[in-house]
């Protein structure tokens, strides 16, 4: 899936970077297979182990830092987050990515997100 979206995401398609966004695909799929192999061994009824292997998920997910805002989350959720395989995976391929964009940097006119900094 990388192969497919790298050329055609518009960031920079140095061997550098493609090597590093395979790299965090690996990790990601090395995260979810173990996390479904180690909850297939320790449930050992098929459709327990679906379910709980999907609330695994869906708690990675809610601390990765995609869906919710550490900053403003709650203590519990931070404290998880600190944790979560899930969530250096998702930071490797924003840091990425938004490296790239020029003016990353800035703060975004909060009236217009994606126009022009007003300079005061």
């Amino acid at each position: 899936m990388i192969f497919i979206l790298f050329w055609n995401l518009g960031i920079d398609t140095s061997q550098d970077n493609l090597l590093w966004l395979l790299a965090f695909g690996l990790m990601g799929n090395f995260i979810y297979c173990g996390q479904g192999y180690f909850i297939g061994i320790v449930v050992s009824d098929p459709a327990s182990a679906k379910l709980a292997n999907l609330m695994v998920i869906m708690v990675m997910f809610c601390t990765n830092g995609v869906l919710c805002n550490m900053d403003s989350a709650s203590g519990f959720i931070t404290f998880i987050s600190a944790y979560s395989p899930s969530r250096y995976n998702c930071e490797g391929f924003f840091r990425r990515m938004i490296v790239q964009v020029p003016n990353y940097d800035t703060v975004p006119n909060p009236i217009n997100p994606f126009g022009p900094v007003p300079i005061s």
